[in-house]
């Protein structure tokens, strides 16, 4: 039952008249003319429940009350909770000191507001909406002060995970990312098509992707390139290098695993294909140079992190292979969820010949049903075989100075490994966000004012042990993006339509490449981790694979074919194209050279610097100025203040600045600008698409 809040009419009674002053007296008494003839009664919120919450209402919907509070960057901070648009004040309350939250964000259903809880150790919170006022303890929401219980702030213990891969990110495909030896090329592509060549794995000749028609390719990238390219890495400032899976596999990305004991040969000796014995857990060629390779980084202060994808295998994961022989009879029939055996389905005789054995394992694939992932065979993590199996398979590499893992699966098998395995870091799903690209994007192409933009991006920088990506495997280049309407499914993948444009973004507005930079600078400044996917610091745009799992661009090494689209789909804007673009008249297409973007990997470096002197003042959390224009975002954060103008036009801004305040960043670079302070106040002309970015000293 919640409590009633009540509207009293006037006391009439000449006693109290009496009692007020002279100007009290006219308007209660003009109330009186207006207001007719008043009963005495109360409003009860108990029997009537406003539809929509509004402030100042006098009622509280005390259901959608809560707080939490996260431990951040060495601060602790409390954020409450409210439905949208409930309260107008909330008050944390201590015995010193009677301190206002400060409004911090909004979603759809609800408001957020914070306080830095410095050195409080209890507390209670006031809310106050119209003339109702409420209390919220540890218990609760109560009427009044009586029978507080105090929440007790516990000295903060958590460790932030994310602190261990340092402030910049970088995130690889190793197929793709470069080819550093070319004798360890496979001998097969993923697309199904055999070259000559053939060699032998686990007694056939094939590709098991044969099996499936997979669309990719497979460019030849290994570890080997991976650690060729270490001076690159140290020099754009990199501390964590994520690669994707490394484990053996057909396919490009390597997610489609065999076995997670070994590294896949075709990243380091090819002749490991022979020497892999899937009954024990020895150490390969690939095996010892991979954990050489991470002991490498690791002395050039650059960590190693690895991807674990648990959520399928491949149909030659050499457990269900032997499935695929022995039906119910194999030791690892309960590894998989199979629900039926058909009668076609025949046990193969090792006796017979190798070709026979494949054209059975074919047949029995069509008769037996399973449980799959993309067509693919999903491992019974439940089962503590599968589990000790996988504990076993990356405990392999704990004696080396790999880092971590990170873990696509269920929350039951990723707890498992968590509680197995001694590895500093352990990442898994929920440690990845795509709201600040999502929401950037929006902004960008003026689907959400900027108010919306700026509180959805400022909550996110409460979020813990989050990552904010701006691009990966799983979702279309940030860059593509900007010209192209994208349509996100619930797990943001985009979805490419027949008029998706393939161009690179600058060559239909050299705008773009502004707007991007923009992105970047945001994504430094909200203050966790900095997330780069391979190419992103060569404006790699994603062409006609939008998520862009293309060779990286290297220019000294690779002539690239010329990149090109279908010209119907700029029949209206080809006349504004970059003179770069060729159109084909005849053939109908346009076509364009394959060029890194060196513009942008300066900014790049510039920013990851800047990033790294900044650390302890944008480890903070943002304020918003507020401005009236709908193009410039003013934020603030302890000693600096940013300026943006998104706009094609240059803006005039007066902030607030004490006289030791500096420009320490402007026109995409760092550089040290006296400001002409006069009473406190600056004003800034800021160029179109410019970033300022003041310090005070």
């Amino acid at each position: 039952m919640k409590d009633s809040f009540f509207i009293y009419s006037i006391d009439r009674s000449p006693s109290n008249f009496l009692l007020l002053e002279d100007k009290m007296k006219k308007i209660f008494l003009l109330l009186l003319l207006f207001s007719g003839c008043f009963s005495v009664r109360k409003q009860n919120f108990d029997n009537f429940i406003p539809k929509n919450s509004k402030k100042g209402d006098g009622y509280i919907f005390e259901n959608d009350l809560s707080y939490e509070i996260k431990y951040k960057n060495n601060s602790d901070y409390i954020i409450f909770k409210t439905k949208k648009d409930d309260i107008e004040k909330i008050y944390l309350i201590t015995d010193k000191e009677k301190k206002e939250l400060k409004y911090l964000s909004s979603d759809r259903l609800n408001d957020y507001y914070y306080t830095e809880l410095e050195k409080i150790k209890e507390c209670y919170f006031e809310i106050i909406d119209g003339k109702l006022i409420r209390f919220y303890d540890y218990i609760g929401v109560k009427n009044d002060k009586n029978n507080i219980n105090k929440i007790k702030i516990e000295k903060n213990i958590k460790t932030d995970d994310l602190k261990s891969l340092g402030d910049i990110l970088y995130k690889l495909e190793i197929d793709s990312f470069y080819n550093g030896d070319k004798t360890n090329d496979p001998k097969y592509s993923a697309k199904g098509n055999l070259y000559s060549e053939k060699f032998k794995v686990i007694n056939f000749e094939e590709n098991i992707d044969n099996l499936k028609n997979i669309d990719n390719i497979i460019y030849g990238g290994d570890l080997v390139g991976v650690k060729k390219k270490i001076e690159y890495f140290k020099e754009l400032g990199i501390d964590t290098v994520e690669l994707s899976s490394p484990f053996i596999s057909f396919s490009a990305d390597k997610s489609d695993v065999i076995d997670y004991r070994y590294i896949s040969p075709n990243y380091f000796d090819i002749n490991d294909f022979e020497n892999i014995d899937f009954n024990k857990n020895i150490y390969t060629n690939s095996d010892k140079k991979f954990i050489e390779l991470i002991d490498n980084f690791y002395e050039n202060n650059i960590n190693i992190l690895i991807d674990v994808n648990l959520n399928y295998v491949s149909e030659y994961f050499f457990a269900f292979l032997d499935v695929l022989k022995k039906g119910k009879n194999s030791k690892y029939f309960s590894w998989f969820y199979i629900s039926d055996i058909q009668e076609g389905f025949k046990e193969i005789d090792e006796k017979l010949s190798e070709e026979k054995k494949k054209e059975l394992i074919l047949l029995n694939l069509k008769n037996i049903k399973y449980k799959n992932v993309l067509g693919k065979p999903v491992l019974n993590t439940k089962n503590i075989e599968v589990k000790e199996y996988l504990v076993t398979s990356l405990k392999k590499w704990e004696e080396s100075k790999l880092l971590g893992v990170k873990i696509s699966g269920d929350k039951e098998i990723v707890d498992y490994l968590k509680e197995n395995l001694n590895y500093k870091i352990i990442l898994d799903d929920k440690n990845i966000s795509y709201n600040f690209v999502i929401e950037s994007l929006k902004f960008y192409k003026n689907k959400i004012s900027k108010n919306e933009f700026l509180s959805k991006i400022i909550f996110n920088e409460f979020l813990d042990n989050q990552i904010d990506i701006l691009s990966d495997k799983y979702v279309e280049r940030a860059y593509s993006a900007l010209i192209n309407e994208n349509i996100y499914d619930n797990s943001n993948k985009s979805i490419k339509g027949d008029n998706f444009l393939e161009i690179r973004p600058d060559l239909i507005s050299e705008n773009k490449i502004n707007e991007l930079k923009q992105i970047i600078f945001l994504q430094m400044w909200i203050g966790k981790n900095f997330d780069i996917y391979y190419g992103d610091e060569k404006g790699m745009w994603g062409g006609d694979i939008p998520r862009n799992r293309k060779a990286m661009i290297w220019d000294e090494e690779y002539i690239y074919l010329d990149e090109s689209d279908d010209l119907f789909k700029y029949e209206k804007i080809k006349t504004k194209l970059n003179e770069k673009v060729v159109i084909d008249e005849v053939n109908k297409k346009i076509y364009y050279k394959v060029l890194a973007n060196n513009d942008l990997f300066d900014y790049y470096k510039e920013i990851i610097k800047l990033r790294k002197e900044l650390k302890d003042s944008l480890n903070k959390i943002s304020k918003i100025i507020n401005n009236d224009d709908k193009d410039t975002i003013i934020l603030e954060k302890n000693n600096l203040k940013l300026v943006i103008n998104k706009s094609n036009e240059q803006k005039k801004i007066i902030l607030d600045a004490s006289k030791n305040s500096k420009i320490i960043f402007k026109d995409n670079e760092i550089k040290e600008e006296k400001l002409n302070v006069i009473d406190n106040k600056v004003e800034l002309n800021v160029n179109k698409y410019g970033i300022v970015l003041i310090k005070t000293f």
